[in-house]
């Protein structure tokens, strides 16, 4: 990837006696060739090598290996007491990173690092598609200590006891079976969400099956409180989690949440610019100037922190962004550029027969006139 814009060296200078104009068009040209080739290699066209974690023995990706052209949809809908975000996203009560309890059974199989979303619901609320798919598993994850991982079953959900069963009302599971997701469904995406898969986990019913086409927004079971310690959770909630290639990816930039004391959006306007406009006509010239400097120091810290809680994928697109930006806008100063060089020609005087100067007379000629 091009670092700094390539600079001309002396042969690229042109013949002596090149006009200032095109030398600085060609140079112009050059810059917005660089920044097209940066714009593209700004986008993170390759898939990063995911990290790995000693202690869980599992990989994930920090961040959407691929920035997304939009977000998921809620898991959950946006309207209800449970919808108090700003622009009604749903409560998240755990997210990203979060730790886990230290009285889980170590035979659950739990990371001990939270790696989704817990979105606060009650139990049996609709739990939503967050995009279109098929559904590539039905059934429930098992503890480490069972010969599986996971067990695929049809129509599971669970009685009062915390039983799974399945869709003849057989009894499948039993709480100490289950590893942490309890009952939980797959969706593999398509369009926008090519390559991404999401989970939905901890539910109480499921009404699909594997290979379903399902639409965003669709129901894809019921809220509960299946999985966690001893196989059922101390509060019914949705675990939401999402995959790259089957390597999980951090959630929280991919749907609409609200996490109270970790999101920085949803204001209007920023503190920096509401003090900066307290312009007021009763206060001094020099109480106006210290107004106007501390705007600035909280607009600058505003910035910073704004870049400093981004993640990679956005932070790419911005600088992509931001090379096309700087290609158009070298584009159009070039063909202002040439332009008037164009105009410039255009207007000369076209001389028909060069003068020339006659050392023995003193005078040029074909005018006459002397030195």
């Amino acid at each position: 990837m091009p670092v700094n814009p390539p600079v001309d060296s002396d042969a690229e200078h042109g013949e002596f006696g090149e006009p200032v104009l095109q030398q600085l068009a060609s140079r112009l040209q050059r810059a917005v060739g660089f920044y097209n080739a940066k714009r593209l290699s700004d986008r993170n066209i390759t898939v990063p090598v995911p990290i790995y974690n000693p202690q869980t023995r599992q990989r994930y990706f920090e961040d959407a290996p691929i920035p997304l052209a939009r977000q998921f949809a809620s898991p959950l809908a946006r309207s209800g007491p449970n919808a108090d975000g700003p622009r009604g996203e749903r409560h998240v009560t755990s997210g990203w990173g979060d730790p886990r309890s230290i009285q889980y059974d170590a035979n659950v199989d739990s990371n001990r690092r939270h790696q989704g979303l817990d979105f606060r619901a009650p139990t049996g609320e609709a739990v939503l598609a967050s995009a279109d798919g098929i559904v590539t598993f039905v059934g429930a994850q098992l503890r480490p200590s069972e010969a599986a991982r996971v067990a695929s079953i049809v129509r599971p959900h669970t009685d009062a006891s915390g039983n799974v069963l399945d869709a003849t009302g057989k009894v499948i599971l039993t709480p100490s079976q289950l590893g942490h997701g309890g009952i939980f469904v797959q969706l593999r995406h398509t369009g926008d969400f090519q390559s991404y898969w999401t989970e939905y986990m901890h539910l109480s019913d499921v009404a699909l099956k594997e290979g379903d086409h399902v639409l965003e927004g669709q129901m894809l079971g019921k809220v509960g409180r299946s999985g966690g310690n001893r196989g059922i959770t101390e509060g019914a909630h949705l675990h939401w989690q999402v995959r790259f290639l089957g390597t999980i990816v951090r959630p929280d930039p991919l749907v609409p949440h609200y996490w109270p004391g970790h999101d920085n959006e949803g204001l209007d306007s920023s503190v920096g610019d509401a003090f900066a406009s307290a312009n007021r006509a009763d206060i001094s010239v020099g109480e106006s100037l210290i107004a106007s400097q501390t705007a600035n120091q909280l607009q600058c810290l505003e910035r910073a922190t704004q870049c400093e809680n981004q993640r990679g994928p956005t932070l790419k697109a911005a600088q992509s962004d931001h090379s096309r930006l700087v290609a158009t806008n070298l584009s159009l100063h070039t063909g202002t550029i040439y332009d008037a060089v164009a105009k410039f020609q255009s207007s000369l005087p076209i001389v028909q027969s060069p003068m020339v100067f006659d050392f023995d007379t003193g005078v040029w000629s074909p005018d006459g006139k002397p030195v």
